[in-house]
């Protein structure tokens, strides 16, 4: 019974990615692949940057400054049982976060989605630019592009190096 939260969980998100397939595959039979790629980044975008300001909502009320470590207090996603993950950095200008066995993406790749699948990824762009806009987000891998994990870098755009 005390690992009923984490199938939970990981039920949960396996049938959001299910839907999320189902939604892109209607679209896909009634209009082109361009126009089905610029609904469902529209759509993403529109996630993302609502669960952005949540965070940033959150955040302000704490009275803590918005910076890469502590979008998470925000508490847009599970703390446990969506991904295995951890923090390569943390500090107040970088955040790097690694993921393994994330849900969706393992359902994607189930069904042959990864080109479609990876669309939702850029949730993370749009998150971070409703939170605060003048953090960058880079997906350094991605385990829809057939890497081994996700690695999430955000930074303030004045600590971006070369």
């Amino acid at each position: 019974m005390d690992k009923e939260w984490e199938y939970d969980v990981q039920l949960m998100s396996r049938r959001l990615a299910t839907l999320y397939y189902y939604m892109v595959n209607a679209m896909l039979e009634e209009l082109t692949e361009e126009q089905t790629e610029r609904i469902i980044k529209n759509a993403i975008k529109g996630y993302g940057h609502y669960w952005g300001e949540f965070c940033k909502e959150k955040v302000l009320a704490c009275s803590l400054p918005l910076t890469p470590n502590h979008y998470d207090l925000g508490k847009d996603l599970p703390s446990r049982g969506l991904s295995v993950g951890c923090d390569l950095i943390n500090n107040d200008c970088e955040l790097r976060q690694e993921y393994k066995e994330c849900m969706f993406a393992r359902v994607w790749k189930e069904f042959g989605f990864e080109r479609w699948g990876r669309l939702y990824c850029y949730v993370d762009y749009a998150k971070f630019e409703a939170y605060n806009p003048e953090l960058s987000v880079v997906h350094e891998k991605n385990e829809l592009d057939g890497d081994n994990c996700c690695i999430l870098h955000v930074s303030r755009r004045s600590h971006i190096r070369n």
